[in-house]
């Protein structure tokens, strides 16, 4: 029987912002810049599967685009899954939360959030990647302190 080795990263992108302290001061035309940046890292550094924290999907205050549809494409990921632990409409219009990129199909997911606070809910998202046949479960997690 042979094993495959998988390379596993995880990575809190921080709504896309690069060094920016605060995510609402950074254009969308940075925010794209600082994603491709991640989508070449990724690529370089040959990952498999990528666990991802404070993913946005279309929020305001994040250049109102899928953050992690842009970082799939551009990094050649065939799969993605979104686990939202925050969604605010109206004014404030943010959606964020945790994802994964994977070069495998997967197979099942489930997010599970943490808490009813009024901002900045944290939480993980359960996925079951499908390697070759072989089910791969994965635990993205994102904590506060």
């Amino acid at each position: 029987m042979s094993t495959r080795r998988l390379r596993l990263i995880t990575f809190n992108i921080a709504h896309g912002r690069g060094l920016t302290p605060i995510q609402g001061l950074t254009s969308r035309r940075k925010l794209r810049v600082n994603l491709r940046k991640i989508a070449h890292l990724l690529g370089t550094l040959g990952a498999d599967l990528v666990a991802m924290q404070e993913v946005d999907e279309c929020s305001v205050w994040a250049g109102s685009f899928d953050h992690l549809d842009y970082l799939r494409a551009h990094a050649g990921f065939k799969h993605a899954a979104f686990g939202i632990n925050n969604r605010r409409s109206g004014l404030v219009n943010l959606c964020y939360g945790n994802a994964i990129l994977s070069r495998f199909p997967i197979a099942e997911t489930e997010t599970i959030v943490f808490g009813k606070r009024r901002l900045g809910e944290k939480g993980f998202l359960f996925a079951e990647i499908d390697v070759g046949g072989r089910v791969v479960p994965i635990v993205n997690l994102h904590l506060h302190h």
